[in-house]
């Protein structure tokens, strides 16, 4: 979450896997990421989709890559 110039409101702003959406995500060195992070991001290639949940607040949004 961040806020980009919305007054103190929180706004969801793209990440790397919102930003790979219809393109290719290069994860160099993935042995060393932490185990939740590598199943985040097999769940998201096999489903298209990761939600990102913080601060009580909920948000799915696409996120079809290549892996």
């Amino acid at each position: 979450w961040g806020c980009c110039g919305c007054a103190g409101k929180k706004a969801f702003e793209p990440g790397l896997l919102a930003k790979a959406n219809r393109g290719i995500l290069y994860v160099d060195e993935v042995n060393l990421l932490d185990d939740h992070l590598v199943d985040v991001l097999l769940d998201s290639a096999a489903s298209g989709w990761n939600t990102v949940e913080r601060e009580g607040i909920s948000i799915s949004h696409p996120a079809r890559f290549i892996l």
